[in-house]
């Protein structure tokens, strides 16, 4: 051990027939160069693959007398590198509150709230201050006795919540501690910038990486080198940040269909798979936007392939298409246009098909018979039925997208007559002309 740092307390020696690490091990006391003290209880983690973890708890005094009662810092195995971490509140000798700190090696990085006759936030970066900001607001939530979360609103309208302390241990590595500090920034545009161990330098991101919850929905991880953002990784819409409902089926007008929505984008859960982006107004496409599905699935040549895609950009209202759809084949080349209305295809001639069906209930034959007239986008009216949904219409032919149980997300065709083999039976036919 370097003479630079004096420890007393147990030392564990390793053991090569356990595997075990070296270093410093239950109670301790440890003083070093800065003329800070700190007398607690180590804990000696097993390796891990980011290599070992050497952390401890206690009491850690500063070299002017303030202390923090209960701190968790981060340790090497010959005690030379060492750093507090968390969010701590600091006391005067006499027990008065001095600030409330987020440290990350001894204020390397993070945010510091200073207690006094105002009270002020001072950004640190690399150990040095940066900026001190005016402050409206600030509480000191206790997460549990490891762990505190620090949230304050400055006056330039910035939210910052730090969240620090020791890491609970998970159920494979019950053994490992760890401690931790993560920052949260909420700028007045609505994004939120999160990272841990605070790479943040004058309230925006400087280092390493960190994830930007954007205001319209979107999620991506962003790498940082200085103010200069390198690359983005893994952009998606952000499902914690989203409202789950019910709105108007864009191609049926009297069916409600359950969606994700965000503020400029919706993605349609039910049956296939539609997804819209454009002006969203009560939680549904009002005003200009783009509607598109998934491609469907069918056998192509005895092979599972894609047929046709829809496209539609133009006018919605109250969730609903007005104005004209373009059909796309697996080329994405353009097949035929149709108007669309309130949801309904103007375009395509309205078909009577014909159905018969049979099924077994509670030991008695039941068939029934009858007629429905469809269009595009419609769902068959028929009991047990309804998940069969009328895609695409020509004079030559009718498409059906069965959804479930038998294929999900494949594709039916109707020339004169179709029949679907299930538990029910089901036939329908229709004149062509």
């Amino acid at each position: 051990m370097k003479d630079a740092v004096k420890y007393i307390g147990r030392w564990q020696q390793k053991s090569v027939i356990l595997e075990k690490l070296e270093g410093p091990i239950g109670e301790g006391s440890v003083e070093f160069p800065c003329g800070a003290k700190f007398e607690g209880c180590f804990h000696l983690s097993f390796a891990k693959i980011q290599g070992p973890c050497y952390v401890a708890d206690g009491k850690y005094t500063f070299a002017d007398g303030k202390y923090i009662e209960n701190a968790w810092i981060n340790t090497s195995d010959d005690l030379t590198m060492f750093g507090l971490k968390g969010v701590y509140e600091v006391r005067n000798a006499d027990g008065s509150l001095a600030s409330i700190t987020s440290f990350w090696l001894n204020k390397r990085h993070g945010i510091e709230i200073l207690v006094g006759s105002t009270v002020e936030a001072v950004e640190w970066y690399l150990g040095e201050e940066q900026k001190h900001y005016e402050v409206k607001n600030y509480t000191l939530n206790a997460i549990d006795k490891d762990r505190r979360e620090l949230v304050v609103e400055l006056a330039n309208g910035i939210l910052i919540t730090m969240v620090g302390g020791r890491l609970e241990p998970n159920k494979y590595e019950n053994y490992v501690y760890d401690n931790y500090l993560m920052a949260k920034v909420v700028y007045d545009n609505g994004d939120v910038y999160e990272s841990i161990n605070y790479d943040i330098r004058n309230l925006q991101p400087y280092g390493g990486c960190g994830t930007r919850r954007m205001a319209n929905g979107m999620k991506r991880d962003e790498y940082y080198k200085g103010y200069e953002l390198e690359r983005i990784e893994r952009e998606a819409w952000d499902r914690s940040r989203v409202e789950k409902k019910q709105i108007p089926n864009p191609i049926n007008p009297e069916e409600l269909i359950t969606a994700y929505v965000w503020s400029n984008h919706i993605e349609y859960i039910d049956d296939f798979n539609m997804k819209y982006d454009g002006d969203v107004v009560d939680g549904m496409p009002h005003g200009q936007g783009v509607l598109s599905d998934v491609r469907s699935q069918a056998y192509i040549d005895g092979k599972m392939g894609y047929t046709w895609r829809f496209t539609y950009e133009g006018t919605f209202e109250r969730g609903r298409c007005n104005g004209k759809i373009v059909f796309t084949d697996r080329d994405n080349n353009t097949t035929r246009e149709c108007e669309w209305k309130n949801g309904l295809s103007v375009s395509a001639i309205p078909v009577t098909l014909r159905y018969e069906w049979e099924r077994t209930l509670e030991g008695e034959f039941d068939i029934r018979t009858g007629e429905v007239e469809v269009r595009l986008g419609m769902r068959l009216p028929l009991d047990a039925f309804d998940y069969v949904r009328v895609l695409d219409m020509t004079d030559k032919y009718v498409q059906f997208n069965v959804c479930e149980p038998l294929c999900p997300g494949g594709v039916m065709y109707c020339e004169k007559e179709l029949t679907y083999d299930l538990s029910y039976n089901l036939k329908l036919t229709w004149d062509k002309e």
